[in-house]
C-alpha cells in the first residue's frame, strides 16, 4: 500500500519573498522513457535534451522572485547524463533554480510504475509524477502558490492579472491551448483546490494508469471539470474560467540549440527524437 508523506504542520505555512509577496514555486519534470544503458554504444553524451532546460532558465530569469525546481529521475540516467544535467544547470548561476531528484519524494519511490525498467507507458508516468510534485511542494515547501509547466511553455505569465484573479478566487489555474491542457496548472496551499488535488485528482489519475490508460490527461480533464462545476456552480465555465492561455498545441517540439550539436553533446539528428518525457 502506498503511504502518503505527512502534511503535519506544513499545510498552511508559507514564506514571503524580499518584496513581501508570498513565495511561489514553478516546477518542471523530466523522466527518461528508457534508462541509460552504460553497456550500449550511443551517439549522444547526454540522454536529456538540455535545450529543454533553456526554457526553464528563461522563465527563471523572467520571474526572479519565483523558485524554479527542475525535477529529474536520476535513477534513469548514467554518470555522463548526470554530469551534463548538473553542470549545465550550475553554469547558469541562477540563485532561484534548483535541481531535485524525483526519488526524494517518498510516494514517487513507492509507486510501482516508477521502477527503473522503463516498461510502463511514459506519459502515464509523467502525468502522475507532475501531480505528485505539486502535492509534495504544497505539503513540504514554504510557498503559497505552486505551479507546474511543461518545458515547451514559452512564458508562464505568472504575473498576469487573470492568473492572480483565478488563484485568489478559485485557488487553482489550468492551462489552455485549443483545449484544457495539463501542460500548465497550479494550486494554492490551504484551499478547496488543494484538497481536490490530494483527495481526488491524485488517486483518480493513478487509477486511470492502473487500468491501462495510456496517460493521465483524460482523468485530469474529466475530474477537474466535474469538480469545478460542483464547487462553483454559479460561475461555471461560462462566466468564470480558471484557465491560462500559455500552452502550445499538442505535438509542438522545442527547436534544438545548435550549440549543443556544435560542441558534440548530441549528433545532428538526435535532438528532435529523444526518448523523452516533458
Amino acid at each position: 500500500m502506498i503511504q502518503k508523506p505527512s502534511r503535519a504542520n506544513t499545510r498552511h505555512a508559507f514564506s514571503t519573498s524580499g518584496n513581501n509577496t508570498p513565495r511561489r514555486i514553478l516546477n518542471y519534470v523530466w523522466i527518461n522513457d528508457k534508462p541509460d544503458n552504460i553497456d550500449m554504444l550511443r551517439d549522444d553524451l547526454c540522454s536529456v535534451p538540455l535545450h529543454y532546460f533553456d526554457r526553464a532558465f528563461k522563465n527563471a530569469r523572467d520571474y526572479p522572485d519565483v523558485d524554479v525546481n527542475i525535477w529529474v529521475d536520476y535513477a534513469m540516467l548514467d554518470g555522463y547524463s548526470r554530469l551534463f544535467v548538473d553542470s549545465y544547470t550550475l553554469m547558469q548561476e541562477m540563485p532561484n533554480v534548483r535541481l531535485h531528484n524525483l526519488r526524494d519524494i517518498p510516494t514517487y519511490v513507492q509507486t510501482p510504475m516508477f521502477d527503473t525498467s522503463g516498461q510502463h507507458p511514459i506519459w502515464s508516468r509523467v502525468d502522475y509524477a507532475r501531480l505528485l510534485v505539486l502535492e509534495h511542494c504544497l505539503g513540504n515547501m514554504p510557498a503559497r502558490d505552486v505551479f507546474y509547466a511543461d518545458f515547451d511553455v514559452q512564458n508562464v505569465k505568472l504575473d498576469q492579472k487573470n492568473l492572480k484573479d483565478c488563484m485568489n478566487h478559485y485557488g487553482c489555474i489550468i492551462g489552455r491551448a485549443d483545449i484544457i491542457e495539463n501542460s500548465f496548472f497550479g494550486f494554492r496551499k490551504g484551499t478547496k483546490a488543494e484538497d481536490f488535488l490530494v483527495s481526488t485528482l491524485l488517486p483518480e489519475t493513478l487509477e486511470a494508469t492502473r487500468k491501462g490508460t495510456e496517460n493521465g490527461y483524460s482523468a485530469m480533464k474529466h475530474n477537474f471539470t466535474r469538480w469545478f462545476y460542483k464547487t462553483y456552480p454559479v460561475n461555471g465555465f461560462l462566466t468564470g474560467r480558471p484557465e491560462h492561455r500559455v500552452c502550445k498545441p499538442m505535438g509542438y517540439i522545442l527547436p534544438p540549440n545548435p550549440m549543443h550539436t556544435e560542441v558534440g553533446i548530441y549528433p545532428p539528428v538526435s535532438q528532435g527524437s529523444f526518448r523523452l518525457s516533458i
